[in-house]
């Protein structure tokens, strides 16, 4: 249910900080939380409304987390809602991150920060593993589901088949599962916007660049955070299927193909983003927070590593938020769709 404008800011800003403060680990977890926090607290959607959202936002480009919460803000608040909402889930894991990026070079030779992050490493685990446990046993409501979740688990164990393939296999499964299941009516969000909110989708992608695009007055084009902020700009609006379908692809070029940093220093900054809020793909931070630290050109080491964290960030989440705010309307259309819905009950 969408409130709008009526609603208390103080209201719709808490629960938004909450799933922000809880959200650890990878996406399966931050998934849960969300759900835990905005549907069965809050009550913002319905099981369908959100199991029908996140099948969405797993088909698009970019970290499905994030595109999640800001779907959910948009819901409730509009533009705005969305744009605070996903800009808040990010928030708290780029400052702490940030400060364990300052530590790291700090103390580079010493175990103690490795140690202290590994030691905490468990507790995430499971913490993630009983949200998760939550999750499956509200949505896993039938038969074909459970079998569809097996099958779709077991693939990702055994198999090196990209996440997006299983999405489209699992796509399919549910489109033919259902396809004879009479058409069931669906109910009609009657207050919630239904057009693109074009000037602010416009003012988010005219912004995009602008970070890298100031950098340019003081640093070379081929400076680490110049670098770093085009690959990672690339790569937020070619891949799909959420951190854990690129992570081995962004470690691969990191430290192999363009040596920004070690893979000691990779583990570490893997292990720092899975013990911090926030989605996991803000490892991405830490990367060129490394490369721009270890290759600062004329500026000062810290002060390198400091902007380009920023504006990795930046390029890599913003067009998130576009793509979302640009698909936002389209999903509640085709929430009301019957075909679509019996499609993505696989997903």
């Amino acid at each position: 249910m969408r409130v709008g404008l009526s609603e208390p800011f103080t209201s719709f800003l808490r629960p938004c900080i909450r799933v922000a403060s809880r959200s650890f680990g990878g996406p399966a977890g931050q998934i849960a939380v969300m759900h835990e926090e905005l549907v069965v607290q809050e009550r913002w959607l319905s099981d369908d409304e959100f199991a029908h959202a996140l099948s969405v936002c797993s088909m698009l480009p970019g970290p499905e987390a994030q595109q999640l919460v800001t779907y959910i803000g948009w819901r409730r608040r509009g533009a705005l809602g969305g744009l605070i909402a996903g800009s808040l889930f990010v928030l708290p894991g780029f400052v702490a991150l940030l400060v364990l990026s300052l530590a790291y070079v700090q103390w580079t030779e010493s175990d103690l920060l490795q140690n202290a992050i590994t030691s905490v490493s468990p507790a995430v685990v499971v913490m993630i593993a009983v949200s998760v446990i939550r999750l499956a046993r509200r949505t896993l409501t039938n038969a074909t589901l459970i079998s569809v979740a097996v099958t779709t688990l077991s693939f990702l164990l055994v198999t090196r088949i990209p996440l997006p393939v299983i999405l489209a296999g699992a796509f399919v499964t549910g489109l033919l599962s259902q396809r004879n299941r009479s058409e069931v009516s669906h109910e009609i969000t009657r207050d919630a916007p239904h057009r693109p909110h074009l000037r602010m989708v416009t003012l988010l992608i005219a912004a995009w660049p602008a970070p890298a695009l100031l950098c340019l007055l003081v640093v070379d084009p081929d400076h680490a955070i110049i670098d770093t902020a085009r690959f990672f700009a690339l790569t937020a609006v070619t891949t799909f299927g959420g951190a854990y379908s690129i992570l081995s692809y962004v470690a691969d070029q990191a430290v192999n193909t363009r040596g920004w940093l070690s893979q000691r220093d990779m583990v570490a900054g893997l292990a720092m983003a899975e013990t911090t809020p926030g989605p996991l793909i803000m490892v991405v931070q830490f990367v060129g927070f490394m490369a721009a630290y270890s290759a600062p050109g004329d500026l000062p080491p810290i002060l390198a590593g400091l902007i380009a964290s920023v504006v990795v960030t930046w390029v890599t989440f913003v067009p998130s938020i576009a793509v979302i705010m640009s698909a936002a309307p389209r999903v509640e259309w085709l929430r009301r769709s019957p075909r679509f819905q019996r499609s993505t009950a696989g997903c």
